[in-house]
């Protein structure tokens, strides 16, 4: 028996073929469209970047503080970020309504603006929103910390991660900060042995107060509710923690805009005599250290 086998017409294996071949240059063409629309509009809220220090996910305090070019701003300045850090400086530290408040990572620190929080120190937070720089008039003018020239998160939404994390400052030389004030911007840091220099200036409730040691000159930003008064005329030394902000200040005073050290409260500055080495205490400390 002689079998027969069916010929495929030529014809219809170019029409087959051409098909693929445009079926295939759609979605390929889809996929430019996808990735397009994706850099232009998603880029921003990507969760993870291959340049970040921190691999948990995210993008690292330390990333967006940076500019790579030395123009002044940072290179990510109006992107969308999703940061985790510690609270370093509580919301309604410098105003009532709670509506700033500053974290810390590694070595960096942020302001975060533009919601109402109720956050305590010691508090792991993921906080998204735009980087932004601002200008000393764009948010609370009123509580003399609308930070004037550096970066700032508008805040657009936190999480609580985690609670009693470790938040203490970090020892700094009067030396150190003087040389690079802007390498603390945002950062809780604390510096010993300072004097007062004469220089005291008040700003409505706030004052401003010049501190020395040795050669070099630290800023002090005392804010109106802060309960600590400075005596020049009895010879003392100060320890003084504070965070590091860049701030107008009296035209009498400093060149503004200064870096300038910002007491949370009045146990952040630790005074004592200059000719004991005794240090004297704050009353809120030993509240704490005789607590039963």
């Amino acid at each position: 028996m002689q079998r027969r086998f069916k010929t495929t017409n030529p014809g219809a294996v170019s029409s087959i073929k051409s098909m693929l071949l445009w079926s295939s240059g759609l979605v390929l063409l889809s996929l430019l469209l996808l990735n397009s629309f994706a850099q232009a509009h998603l880029i921003k809220l990507r969760p993870f970047r291959a340049t970040d220090t921190d691999r948990s996910g995210g993008d690292h305090i330390c990333d967006i503080r940076r500019d790579s070019d030395h123009d002044g701003r940072p290179d990510r300045l109006g992107d969308f970020v999703s940061v985790t850090g510690t609270i370093i400086a509580e919301p309604s530290t410098y105003e009532t309504g709670g509506w700033l408040f500053w974290i810390e990572s590694g070595r960096c620190g942020i302001l975060v603006y533009g919601e109402q929080e109720s956050y305590e120190l010691g508090d792991s937070v993921l906080v998204n929103g735009w980087l932004r720089y601002s200008n000393g008039n764009y948010f609370f003018p009123q509580t003399g910390l609308a930070t004037l020239g550096d970066v700032a998160i508008e805040n657009c939404g936190t999480r609580l991660i985690k609670g009693s994390c470790p938040h203490a400052p970090t020892d700094v030389l009067a030396s150190d900060f003087c040389s690079h004030p802007e390498s603390y911007g945002g950062r809780l840091i604390r510096i010993g042995w300072l004097e007062p220099g004469g220089k005291i200036c008040q700003a409505g409730d706030d004052l401003f107060v010049r501190l020395y040691h040795a050669t070099d000159s630290v800023n002090l930003y005392l804010d109106g509710d802060i309960d600590f008064e400075i005596d020049l005329a009895r010879p003392r030394c100060f320890i003084v923690t504070g965070i590091v902000v860049r701030m107008k200040t009296p035209a009498d005073f400093a060149p503004s805009p200064s870096w300038c050290i910002a007491p949370r409260s009045g146990n952040d500055v630790v005074a004592f005599d200059n000719h004991s080495q005794d240090a004297q205490v704050a009353w809120g400390e030993l509240k704490v250290m005789f607590a039963p």
